[in-house]
């Protein structure tokens, strides 16, 4: 095996283990229902996604034409609802329904920044801040599991509700974080809102449009 090759599996092989034990750790947590080893889980979390150094912030800007972030916006969706690429683009292409792209609708910028791997520096200690990486986003939804209330079971406006052993599971996790069950059901909800779709900014960089998510809803924000 060639040495790049070699390293390779041994890295990906290392991420892998560190998942099974937070996999097992977090288990073993709810199973015992041990507020300490659920303490132990998300502090391990925050030790492997710290915040930016300077450094590792003047390396992080790169600069995505439109089409680029929006095939990102299309994949993100797509595996978020668990839907196909194909019926995210459709959906998006039909009248009365652009919420969909409302990240690329409105103001609409010819070049777009994006922050990759975001990791900002917060002011505080405590509470303890955690980054909702795509490992850790599987290993909650695995955890979490699927036992639902379907959209519309109770009347045509009642969201889905997430029930049985997945209630108990939510409720666990909820002594440090806040969870919401997917409005369509079928899905998790694991940022901590409002969440920040993009930031555009005027000429001069003295005013700033904020695109942002709450929970089922959204809008704008502006800034001065």
């Amino acid at each position: 095996m060639k040495p790049s090759l070699l390293l390779l599996a041994l890295l990906l092989a290392s991420v892998l283990s560190c998942g099974q034990r937070q996999d097992s750790l977090l288990m073993k947590a709810y199973q015992t229902k041990s507020n300490a080893s659920l303490s132990k889980f998300f502090n391990q979390w925050a030790h492997e996604t710290p915040s930016l150094s300077a450094a590792e912030w003047e390396k992080l800007n790169d600069t995505l034409d439109r089409d680029i972030l929006l095939q990102k916006v299309y994949v993100e969706t797509a595996s978020y609802l668990h839907v196909t690429m194909d019926s995210v683009i459709k959906a998006s292409k039909e009248p009365g329904n652009q919420s969909w792209t409302t990240i690329l609708g409105w103001p609409k910028p010819k070049k777009y920044d994006s922050v990759i791997d975001f990791r900002p520096r917060v002011l505080f200690a405590y509470p303890q801040t955690v980054v909702l990486t795509g490992g850790y986003r599987d290993l909650l939804n695995r955890f979490l599991g699927n036992q639902q209330l379907p959209f519309a079971a109770r009347n045509i406006m009642a969201p889905a509700r997430s029930r049985g052993e997945s209630v108990k599971r939510k409720q666990f996790l909820e002594q440090d974080i806040k969870l919401w069950y997917g409005h369509w059901g079928g899905y998790w909800q694991l940022l901590s809102y409002p969440a920040i779709g993009s930031i555009t900014f005027d000429r001069t960089f003295q005013h700033a449009l904020i695109n942002y998510e709450l929970v089922y809803e959204g809008g704008y924000a502006y800034f001065t």
